[in-house]
């Protein structure tokens, strides 16, 4: 970052200790930027604040805003996006980063340095605790409906639904990696006229503390960075766990999937999908640790399909549900697979009169 101070800047950092004493710096106290509202310099961590204005250069595309903890440490960064000259994005600090810093403000031309515009000291951020509600315009180029807290438990489905700034991307992916290090957990949406609306769901065995990172681009393609946010807390629940009936992708479920399911016991399952050209879908269960897979195939037509799970009593285990379709061009994974239990059930079994497709017992 260069540090280009004018004389202005530097009359600026050397203005009388009323002002600097304030508990909110007025909308002009920065040079070349006007903010819509006071600029509060103390806050509590969950708190989010919202940081929106106008720079006086309208040809501006980047604005930073970057706290460095007074007694040492790695600064914290906020960049911005900048429209015709304006900014609007909220940002928040996590409960492990409360802190004395001085703020200091760049702004630039995008992927390059960005020069200085000013700075305050000290920028008060005070403990506190307790869920934080993520702002929905927390993530650059992406509004949320609502609100997403950084705790739930496992077992319970968390909506998350929104509109990106660009209309012409096709995917979005939330991607949590566990702070502790191993695999992260994907959940890949389908964004249509910039709109996406669905489900995510952790199993029981995948209680953590993730880092949150969301990326949109196009289907099939590298997609870009939009954001990150640590820790997002998923906390240990129990009980039986009720897939939503849109969980799967393109896939509108007759009624929620439940992930106990017992052997000899047969499960009505049906559904719509989205595109109709779809001829088949398949149902496969693979067992977490070795064994062979059961596979239920049913057919499509007008984008509906009706069928059956059935399992014995020797296919007693703990499965992942991997559910495709078939359009034209083969065979597609829809949505991030479930752990499904397979219980044991007991006594005869028999077979609905219409198990086999065309068939009538």
């Amino acid at each position: 970052m260069t540090r280009e101070i004018s004389a202005l800047a530097i009359l600026f950092l050397t203005l009388p200790a009323l002002a600097q004493n304030d508990s909110a710096l007025p909308v002009d106290h920065f040079p070349g930027m006007t903010l819509d509202a006071p600029l509060q310099t103390a806050l509590a961590t969950g708190e989010s604040i919202r940081l929106s204005g106008a720079l006086s250069d309208s040809d501006l595309t980047r604005i930073l805003f970057r706290f460095t903890p007074t007694p040492g440490g790695e600064p914290i960064r906020f960049f911005l996006d900048v429209v015709e000259g304006r900014f609007d994005q909220s940002i928040l600090f996590n409960h492990n980063q409360a802190n004395e810093y001085e703020l200091e403000i760049f702004a630039g031309q995008q992927g390059q340095s960005l020069p200085f515009l000013g700075g305050f000291a000290p920028f008060a951020v005070n403990q506190s605790s307790g869920v934080i509600e993520i702002p929905p315009d927390f993530f650059p180029n992406l509004t949320l409906d609502k609100t997403l807290p950084n705790q739930f438990d496992t077992g319970t489905s968390l909506r998350v639904s929104g509109t990106l700034s660009d209309s012409d991307l096709t995917q979005i992916l939330f991607r949590f990696t566990p702070t502790a290090g191993s695999e992260p957990i994907r959940f890949f949406f389908d964004v249509v006229e910039g709109r996406f609306d669905q489900f995510i769901l952790f199993n029981h065995n995948q209680a953590n503390e993730y880092e949150l990172e969301i990326f949109a681009g196009q289907q099939g393609q590298s997609l870009s960075h939009l954001g990150d946010f640590l820790p997002v807390q998923v906390l240990q629940g129990q009980g039986e766990i009720l897939l939503p009936t849109t969980y799967f992708q393109g896939l509108t479920l007759d009624a929620p999937l439940s992930n106990q399911l017992r052997t000899g016991t047969s499960l009505d399952i049906g559904g719509t999908l989205t595109d109709t050209s779809v001829t088949q879908v398949s149902f496969d269960f693979y067992p977490t640790d070795d064994g062979d897979a059961i596979y239920f195939y049913f057919d499509v037509i007008d984008g509906r399909f009706d069928g059956h799970l059935l399992f014995d009593h020797q296919q007693v285990g703990e499965y992942e549900l991997r559910l495709y379709d078939l359009p034209p061009e083969g065979w597609r994974l829809l949505g991030d697979p479930p752990t499904v239990q397979i219980l044991e059930g007991q006594g005869e079994i028999y077979l609905p009169i219409d198990f086999f497709p065309g068939i009538i017992l």
